[in-house]
């Protein structure tokens, strides 16, 4: 029982990181719709330094949910083991800071390579992977959706 609800876990993890990927570019817009008073090339400095950075920000996303089913295997269990639970919960802490963390970097990045201030993705009112286009309500300095680089 305990080796299929880990196999189920880990498979779920694995379709969520493949749906994240699928979902890069779900509206095909240009950079023009995050960034409408920012010239081109500077759109296209800031999408691309975006790029770059994401994929980290993805790869620490999937190690945390991988370790967020991990853990909730384990409180399914008929006889959880505390221990084991303490110490996911405090590994799961551990890769959100990471998360913040390279989520910060990328933003300093962006405004030292092109002095462009973008908002910090992934807060309050922002969908699935920081990305107010996909359910959030953005916080641009134009309200709605501005300067959101996620839909690169």
């Amino acid at each position: 029982m305990k080796s299929r609800l880990m196999i189920l876990s880990v498979a779920l993890v694995a379709m969520l990181a493949a749906a994240s990927l699928a979902m890069a570019n779900p509206y095909g817009r240009g950079p023009g719709a995050w960034m409408p008073d920012i010239p081109q090339e500077k759109q296209e400095q800031v999408a691309k330094l975006y790029r770059e950075g994401r994929q980290t920000l993805y790869e620490l996303e999937a190690r945390k949910w991988a370790k967020q089913a991990e853990l909730n295997a384990i409180l399914a269990a008929p006889k959880p083991d505390s221990s084991k639970i303490e110490a996911l919960a405090k590994e799961i802490g551990t890769l959100s800071s990471m998360v913040y963390q390279e989520r910060v970097a990328l933003q300093q990045r962006i405004f030292k390579e092109t002095g462009v201030n973008l908002p910090l993705a992934g807060g309050p009112g922002f969908g699935p992977g920081g990305c107010p286009m996909m359910g959030g309500q953005g916080v641009g300095p134009k309200g709605g959706n501005a300067q959101a680089p996620c839909c690169q």
